[in-house]
């Protein structure tokens, strides 16, 4: 996006994150309000976000404090058509008194 500047890495939930500022100006170039977001370095996503207005008062602030990652088998998530019968649904037209 616009206006993002890197800043570094840092550390969130024990993974390591780039460090990204966002600022907002309004149309008369004056700036609004600025975030920070971290990204995570290995999954990319957002695991650390905090946006400031102008006043320097948060108005949003969230953190990743824990991430498990594996133990996930296409056992405990894949679905099994065993024990189904599937067949083609008959479509009618509606009679006189339905329509």
């Amino acid at each position: 996006l616009s206006n993002v500047e890197y800043q570094g890495e840092e550390t969130v939930a024990g993974r390591v994150a780039a460090k990204y500022t966002q600022s907002a100006y309004n149309t008369a170039g004056l700036l609004t309000a600025y975030a920070f977001v971290w990204i995570d370095s290995e999954y990319g996503f957002a695991s650390k976000c905090r946006v400031y207005n102008m006043t320097g008062s948060v108005n949003v602030s969230w953190e990743l404090t824990e991430l498990t990652v594996g133990g996930v088998s296409e056992e405990s998530i894949g679905f099994s058509t065993d024990g189904y019968t599937i067949t083609e649904a008959q479509v009618t037209e509606p009679t006189a008194a339905e329509s």
